[in-house]
């Protein structure tokens, strides 16, 4: 008898199936970064209260995919904002890249390899890229009360994904959960997946509209005195900056307060400006 083969079954070696197999290539998706957000979110909205709560990691894994996918909002519209912004451009011009970003993306997406390296679940990240890069203080901003909530679903991301959904110290500390002689397993039922959705949703719906109000200003002011601006360019980059932020699924399920067209918005705002 082996006394090694006493504690658990013996397994050879195993090799992972060809990574081809795991990926899918997809068209080009000509959206705006909030509408794909909606999409995606959506996808994982649809679930029941009968199929989460049975199910002690279904949830758990759907609160992960909606982080990630607020993650992808922000790789996504701050690559959309630096290739249109000459702010930005300017603010970007001695950021670090990582050269795999450079060698392997197609050139259409080469500006969202910029932010490959960092990762958005965290408030404070999201802050010091908006300033660093955009050049805008959100701790100035209304939506710091949205960035501390979302600070929150990170910490209990973390203690799923890290910590095989028990809450870690770290994580409990900076949430203020008292401690306890008992192991704490996080847990996303039903209601719990909502509540983080509307966080996460939340935020991307306010982040897009500060994003857009910037650049409009910009558009309207700092663009214009640039060198690089061309007055032949202005219909076409306010048209771009509406394509950038406009939601179509918003505008279908009738939530958008006012109607109009990029040209509406480009008329007041040359009279608010007095262009």
């Amino acid at each position: 008898m082996n006394w090694k083969k006493l504690i658990s079954q013996s397994v050879g070696q195993e090799q992972l199936a060809p990574i081809s197999n795991f990926v899918l290539e997809e068209a080009s998706d000509q959206r705006s970064s909030i509408d794909r957000f909606y999409d995606e979110s959506r996808r994982i909205l649809s679930a029941t209260p009968a199929t989460l709560d049975p199910n002690d990691w279904i949830g758990p894994a759907y609160a992960v995919a909606l982080v990630s996918l607020t993650e992808n909002y922000f790789r996504s519209v701050l690559g959309d904002i630096l290739k249109i912004c000459y702010v930005t451009k300017k603010n970007a011009a001695e950021s670090s890249i990582n050269f795999g970003s450079v060698l392997w993306h197609p050139g259409d997406f080469i500006e969202r390899g910029v932010f490959e390296h960092i990762s958005f679940s965290d408030s404070n990240k999201i802050i010091d890229v908006t300033r660093k890069v955009v050049g805008e203080d959100l701790r100035k901003t209304d939506l710091i009360p949205i960035l501390d909530e979302f600070s929150k679903v990170c910490e209990l991301r973390h203690g799923i994904v890290h910590s095989g959904r028990y809450m870690a110290g770290k994580n409990a500390l900076i949430l203020d959960f008292p401690s306890s002689k008992k192991l704490i397993k996080i847990t996303v039922g039903y209601g719990q997946l909502q509540s983080i959705a509307s966080v996460c949703t939340t935020l991307v719906v306010s982040y897009n509209q500060k994003m857009f109000e910037l650049l409009c200003h910009r558009w309207a002011t700092s663009w214009r005195q640039m060198t690089i601006w061309k007055p032949e360019l202005e219909n076409s980059l306010i048209k771009r900056i509406w394509n950038i932020f406009y939601s179509k699924v918003d505008q279908q399920d009738g939530t958008i307060e006012e109607n109009g067209t990029w040209v509406k918005c480009r008329n007041l705002l040359k009279d608010e400006y007095n262009l």
